[in-house]
């Protein structure tokens, strides 16, 4: 299987680092409330770090769930959520773990990402309908090996930030490469192992000078 290409790759440091309690009473309560949060994650089992993504001029926090994050009905734990509530320049990795469509919905009104990586997730075109309502800031996604058709690609209009787009191994056609027109901004769009075909992604070069588009 050809892995989708990892958006979140110059990672700077893990964020684990403790201050004494005289530093810490002098620090803004916003960075309390964002270390208070990372601690809580951490102890959670989840994996948290820096990355920068120049190319996408994209930075910030990275945290990687694990499955043990989420419940039955694949939805991420509300502790967790709560305190990745209490993070700002969010990315989130969900690689592979049984994320829902009503879990990818919730986590949509809930938080606000740069970056989201839900590929080889349990969600299809109905779990990205959150996007439709939302004023998104998304910069980096990938929904590599989904369920992931034509029809989702219809929500990511709204995401006019958006800079990576990974749909490798989804149920993309051409015709749902036009939903794609309005993102002006986008950089990188990977479309290999879909049923693109090299007419529509020469289209998407044509339409995008500057973004490499790779099928």
């Amino acid at each position: 299987m050809q892995r989708s290409p990892r958006f979140f790759t110059v990672i700077l440091g893990v964020m684990l680092g403790s201050a004494v309690a005289a530093e810490e009473a002098a620090r803004p309560s916003d960075d309390l409330r964002t270390d208070a949060a990372i601690r809580e994650l951490v102890r959670r089992g989840a994996v948290v770090k820096r990355f920068t993504v120049l190319e996408s001029e994209t930075g910030g926090l990275l945290v990687r769930l694990k499955a043990e994050h989420l419940d039955r009905e694949g939805k991420i734990d509300s502790d967790v959520v709560a305190a990745l509530r209490s993070l700002r320049e969010l990315s989130l990795e969900l690689r592979s773990l049984p994320l829902s469509d009503d879990g990818l919905k919730s986590l949509l009104a809930k938080l606000s990402l740069v970056g989201l990586d839900v590929s080889g997730s349990e969600i299809s075109d109905r779990g990205l309908q959150e996007f439709k309502a939302a004023k998104s800031r998304l910069r980096l996604l990938d929904v590599s090996f989904t369920r992931v058709g034509d029809e989702g690609l219809k929500s990511l209009a709204s995401l006019l930030e958006l800079r990576h787009l990974s749909l490798i191994g989804c149920q993309v056609t051409d015709s749902g490469t036009d939903s794609l027109t309005r993102l002006e901004r986008l950089r990188e769009i990977y479309l290999a192992k879909t049923q693109v075909s090299p007419q529509a992604a020469e289209k998407l070069r044509r339409r995008f000078p500057m973004c490499r588009v790779e099928r």
